[in-house]
């Protein structure tokens, strides 16, 4: 196989991976649903603090044209594993109860809030319908439990066990079934927390973002129950392309441990970031682009991703993204002769 056909594979390999299928097979139905009733919160202090949290995160994204349905909307909040210590809102249309985004939140030691990632649209993270369609393509037998599993934007998971009681994993936000088993599921989970309980939480310290290792999950600074609500500074949105038509993680070296303001920068001259991170011992390979930013009050910075093979733009933290994968400056294009 030549240069050039083993270029054309691995397009055709990545977009199989990360597409959404829409063969047909049998699932079990009525587990899915039972998986999906939402979990009832406590009516707690701490609780509440959560609710008012998430409202405000949804008030001032509502103002931007793509949240603009937010505004107004509902939120349905659940509790995600492992751990108990993170919440997915999903964001309802006001009047059509359908669902037009998402918000992962993560409780923090201090007794706060964080916002882990977001996005727009109305195919959310773990979505039922395109875990329906990754177990009908991989020919699944009925199911006898589905979890949800989150550990960051690069690792989020629906567990599947079957009525021998193994496990498959689907990627939470394509559906598809990934080819991964127990071993490389709990070796992501620990490095995960190995890295959270070492890394830096100043998000800005040029010196910590070198240090980090590419297969570490960033950890990210609280926000105390007596600071102030967060508000967005600055969005910015790039009118992005098709990553599998370059193959730039092929073809051209990366950036390399860029720091948090060196992807502001690019991405502030209207620079396009082609993403790509390989997870689970190197067993999947994520492609995406990154095509504009929020900044916002409280120094977090998310990039705006759009994942190969499907639509709608997860925010993730930068800091998280540079620490799981590498970015790729999408280079001008050659003039047409």
């Amino acid at each position: 196989m030549n240069f050039h056909t083993k270029a054309a594979f691995a397009a055709v390999l990545a977009l199989l991976l990360c597409s959404v299928a829409t063969t047909t097979a049998s699932a079990s139905s009525d587990t899915l649903s039972r998986s999906m009733v939402q979990a009832t919160a406590p009516n707690s202090e701490s609780m509440q603090l959560l609710k008012k949290q998430a409202a405000a995160w949804q008030e001032e994204l509502s103002a931007q044209p793509e949240f603009a349905s937010w505004r107004g909307a509902s939120l349905a909040l659940e509790s995600l594993g492992p751990g108990g210590h993170s919440w997915m809102a999903t964001v309802k249309e006001a009047g059509s109860g359908r669902p037009v985004g998402y918000m992962i939140v993560h409780a923090q030691e201090n007794g706060g809030y964080v916002l882990g990632e977001y996005g727009a649209g109305d195919s959310p993270l773990f979505h039922s319908a395109k875990l329906k369609a990754g177990i009908r393509k991989a020919k699944l037998s009925s199911m006898k439990s589905i979890s949800k599993l989150y550990l960051s934007p690069a690792a989020a998971v629906w567990q599947l066990t079957d009525a021998n009681g193994k496990h498959s994993y689907a990627d939470a936000w394509s559906g598809e079934i990934l080819p991964i088993n127990d071993v490389q599921w709990k070796q992501a989970a620990s490095i995960w927390t190995a890295a959270t309980e070492k890394v830096d939480y100043a998000l800005h310290n040029d010196s910590a973002s070198n240090n980090s290792n590419k297969n570490h999950f960033a950890a990210t600074t609280s926000i105390s129950t007596s600071s102030p609500l967060p508000q967005l500074k600055q969005a910015v949105s790039l009118q992005g392309d098709d990553p599998l038509e370059r193959l730039s993680w092929m073809l051209q070296p990366g950036l390399s441990k860029p720091t948090e303001q060196k992807l502001l920068t690019l991405l502030r001259s209207g620079k396009l970031l082609d993403y790509s991170a390989e997870l689970y011992g190197d067993s999947v390979r994520l492609i995406g682009q990154a095509a504009g930013y929020h900044s916002w009050s409280d120094g977090r910075n998310y990039g705006a991703f759009v994942m190969a093979g499907s639509q709608g733009v997860r925010y993730w933290p930068l800091s998280d993204a540079a620490a799981n994968g590498v970015f790729y400056p999408v280079r001008p294009s050659s003039p047409s002769i």
